[in-house]
């Protein structure tokens, strides 16, 4: 587990992976897609899974707008 985490350490010091600003801007496009089609998803999860749309936004979906 050291040694994944001192690879993963190094490879953000030697700017191999994205920047902080994309990773905030890739978060901000899922909140948009989220408020942008919130029906259509809790639409889909009725239809796969009988939720209802109170069930679908409490235990889906709320959830990602408080990580976000």
């Amino acid at each position: 587990m050291e040694a994944m985490n001192s690879e993963l350490r190094k490879a953000f010091k030697d700017g191999i992976t994205r920047p902080i600003e994309w990773r905030l801007s890739q978060l901000d496009a899922v909140v948009s897609l989220l408020n942008e089609r919130r029906e259509e998803i809790e639409q889909a999860l009725q239809i796969d899974l009988g939720k209802s749309s109170f069930e679908s936004f409490c235990t889906e979906v709320n959830f990602l707008y408080v990580i976000f």
